[in-house]
């Protein structure tokens, strides 16, 4: 895989976890905007890993590492308490 291909796979990763402890601290505060938002960001960070993992000439190891990671993160994903838009 090429390298910048793979920086860019390590950077998105790191985006979805920071993405996902804003999740955390919004819900805490129970702040339903900002876990909408955040929410939306993540599935479409998750949606760009996936096109960028499937599309790249990864190795097997690293491949059944991102398809990992995918899998984990979008399980999160789905577990998290989406408010329902009031008004």
């Amino acid at each position: 895989m090429p390298e910048k291909t793979q920086q860019k796979i390590a950077e998105i990763q790191n985006q979805i976890i920071t993405t996902e402890e804003k999740i955390t601290e919004c819900i805490k505060l129970e702040y339903n905007t900002g876990i909408r938002k955040l929410v939306r960001q993540l599935e479409m960070d998750l949606k760009y890993l996936s096109v960028l993992a499937n599309g790249a000439p990864v190795n097997k190891d690293k491949d059944m590492e991102v398809m990992d990671f995918l899998r984990i993160h979008y399980n999160r994903l789905r577990d998290y308490p989406i408010p329902a838009k009031s008004g």
